[in-house]
């Protein structure tokens, strides 16, 4: 089975002290004052936002491992960034899988869609 974190990148934020390192300038025209925003999420397309979501479910594999350890595997192993493709032999493990994986993710803000298996029992 397949899935997707929805805004992934959205969902995790920057450390307060670095938030000042993406900071973006703007103004509609010469004349008018500069506007200053501060981004407080980890931004699509900078250089290290893969690596910090990697490692945001890295995290979440470490803390959820003691008490769902085969979820926190699949957290661990089974995503290449954003995307989810796992599958065990059993429909019953699947959904147990899909279950504890989706709910660990829930508590970070963070939902799986876009759900994809060669089983309808597992289209969540």
């Amino acid at each position: 089975m397949t899935a997707d974190i929805e805004k992934m990148y959205r969902q995790i934020l920057i450390h307060q002290e670095h938030r000042n390192y993406q900071r973006i300038l703007c103004r509609d025209s010469p004349e008018k004052e500069l506007l200053h925003f501060q981004l407080n999420t980890v931004t699509y397309g900078t250089t290290s936002a893969p690596f910090q979501a990697t490692r945001g479910l890295q995290e979440l594999a470490n803390i959820s491992g003691a008490k769902h350890p085969q979820a926190s595997q699949v957290i661990a192993q089974d995503f290449y960034v954003d995307d989810l493709i796992t599958g065990p032999h059993s429909i019953s493990i699947c959904q147990e899988i899909q279950r504890e994986v989706t709910m660990i993710l829930q508590s970070a803000g963070m939902t799986l869609h876009k759900w994809c298996a060669n089983s309808p029992q597992l289209i969540g």
